[in-house]
């Protein structure tokens, strides 16, 4: 089985290897190369160590003199967490994509950032876009998840005989799918909010790196960049405290702050 939440690049990358070794950051990462697509190019997969923002909570009682609790005091303060995650990484794909195993991955996709010049966020995925592109792969469907039409809205999930083909006026936000691919037959499932699971047929990282380049990527939304707190621009060159260069520069010739 290959599992991941995707995360896509908002440009091409100039270097897209994914190196073992201490990184900036507290960033641990230790990877593998795969070479793929007939040796045209190299995938990774490995794992990541690094810290995730979090919140430490403390509960205290007031007792009276006859051991009875007479009053909760509950406080927060802000910590970090040590976290670890698998990856999959093609950044040489357009986009490119790094995969990663649970949502504490954020901090990878970050250090990825800061060190490739680009933005990686989660994907959205078309998957009325997907449904449709198996139309002609003697797909089976067998899950659907649609999201209803109503004041509130919710979520309908049917599996196997109940599931059926997304209608187009549906909107679909997972879909279960068993569909021949590569000489095999690939089944899986795959959400709108970019979490994919593949549990035949393309298990292998270079297969998975492949499918996901081939099947899924066409079908994925382009992260918009950070922009300037001041100028609302997207920066080529990247922000500092939420500023671009053109806004640093304006800040520190009048004083004012960010």
């Amino acid at each position: 089985m290959q599992a991941g939440i995707l995360g896509i690049t908002d440009d091409l990358i100039d270097e897209p290897a994914v190196t073992t070794g201490k990184k900036g950051g507290g960033v641990t990462i230790a990877s593998e190369a795969i070479t793929y697509l007939s040796g045209e190019t190299e995938i990774y997969e490995g794992t990541a160590a690094g810290h995730v923002d979090t919140t430490k909570q403390f509960v205290e009682t007031a007792v009276s003199s006859d051991g009875d609790i007479i009053d909760i005091f509950t406080s927060s303060e802000p910590a970090r967490r040590e976290v670890a995650v698998d990856f999959t990484a093609d950044l040489t794909a357009d986009p490119g994509f790094v995969a990663v195993s649970s949502t504490d991955g954020e901090f990878l996709w970050e250090h990825l950032s800061a060190a490739k010049d680009t933005w990686i966020e989660r994907a959205v995925i078309d998957l009325n876009s997907f449904a449709g592109a198996l139309e002609d792969e003697d797909a089976d469907v067998w899950q659907v998840g649609e999201e209803q039409a109503s004041e509130n809205g919710y979520v309908s999930i049917d599996y196997h005989d109940a599931a059926h083909p997304p209608s187009g006026g549906s909107h679909v936000v997972q879909l279960g799918f068993v569909y021949p691919w590569n000489s095999t037959v690939v089944r899986g499932t795959i959400t709108e909010s970019g979490y994919v699971a593949v549990y035949a047929g393309a298990t292998q990282a270079a297969t998975w790196g492949r499918w996901l380049r081939e099947e899924v990527l066409p079908h994925v939304a382009l992260p918009e960049g950070p922009t300037c707190d001041r100028c609302g621009n997207e920066p080529e060159r990247g922000l500092k405290d939420g500023l671009c260069i053109v806004c640093r520069d304006r800040a520190d010739e009048d004083g004012s702050e960010a």
